[in-house]
This record gives structure tokens, sequence and C-alpha cells, in this order.
């Protein structure tokens, strides 16, 4: 029995699923993962947005992605720990299945060009978890900056963004990635 109600099935070809505050997309159920507190339950694409932003705002210079592509079981895999990823295949059928996680990291990919290099984000929080929001901001040879911004609450949230002494409102939706560009 599972009290704390993880899924970890039925990813393929359902968007749902990715955006399911009690779903993993690792090891939960894989044999020889000892301690399930070790793979505590999350929405996927909130760890992935997360996980991307967190680490270009500590100086990150590149990302990979260990499994891109996989089966429509999340494998193949030698230890039993199938697993999602930004791109599954039914290898019988040939049908793609680009997950929600691809939506994430190709914006990411077409926002966050070779070449652009981090600025350092910050973030004031007034009422809401530390969570809630996240932002990283990058800049290109052009002084284009590029702020990509996930928000994980069930509401959107209304922001100012600030560049130097200059605010501007903006609204981001609810379970959201956003990506806000501004010439210099």
């Amino acid at each position: 029995m599972d009290p704390a109600r993880f899924k970890e099935s039925n990813w393929f070809d359902n968007d749902a699923f990715w955006w399911n505050e009690n779903a993993t997309d690792w090891a939960y159920t894989a044999t020889w993962a000892a301690r399930h507190e070790d793979h505590p339950i999350y929405t996927p694409v909130h760890r992935y947005a997360r996980d991307v932003i967190v680490s270009l705002n500590h100086w990150v210079e590149g990302w990979i992605d260990w499994n891109i592509v996989l089966d429509k079981r999340g494998g193949p895999n030698h230890v039993g720990n199938y697993c999602g990823a930004p791109i599954m295949i039914d290898v019988q059928s040939g049908h793609v299945y680009y997950t929600p996680i691809f939506y994430v990291l190709a914006q990411f990919s077409r926002m966050i060009r070779p070449g652009d290099r981090a600025l350092q984000a910050s973030k004031h929080l007034d009422g809401l978890e530390d969570d809630a929001l996240h932002a990283s901001a990058t800049i290109n040879s052009s002084k284009l900056v590029s702020v990509q911004l996930l928000n994980t609450t069930k509401h959107p949230i209304r922001y100012s963004l600030q560049i130097g002494s200059q605010f501007a409102p903006v609204t981001i939706a609810a379970n959201a990635v956003q990506t806000v560009r501004v010439q210099l």
C-alpha cells in the first residue's frame, strides 16, 4: 500500500502526470530503493524547471539530461528504476511523445543561447513561500536580458520585474514556466 499516493506510472502520452503533485518520475518503486523517503513526491515539471533555474543561479554553464529519450515504459534500464524522460517513444508503434518537460527544456534552450551570460537574479516574496516563485536571468551579446520564471502555485502571481531602477508589472500564470525578455 502507498500512503503517500505516489504516481510513477502512466506517464506515456499523459500530460496530466507531469503536472501531478503526487508524481515522481524515478526510483520510488525500484526494488533497490530501500529508503522511499530518499525519493520524495514532487511535480515533475516543477522539479525539472526548478533544477535548471537554480543551477543557472549557481553559475552552471551547461545542462545535460541523463535520459532525454526513453521507451514508453521508461527504459531500457538494467536495475529496474524506470523513469520518465523529455521524449518517450513507443517502440512498437513508433509514436513519439514529447512530454511537458520537453517543452520546458525547449523553452530554456530557445531563450538561453550559447555565449549568454548568467546575471545575478534575486527575488523578494512578500507573503509567498520560498518555493512559490523561482527566477534566473541571462544576457546575450546584444544586451537582451532573458528572465526565466517558474510559478509552482495553483494561483497566478503578480510580480514586479526590476532591472536597474526600472520596474514592470508582470503576471505569471498558475503552475507555469515563463520567459520575459527585455532589450537593454
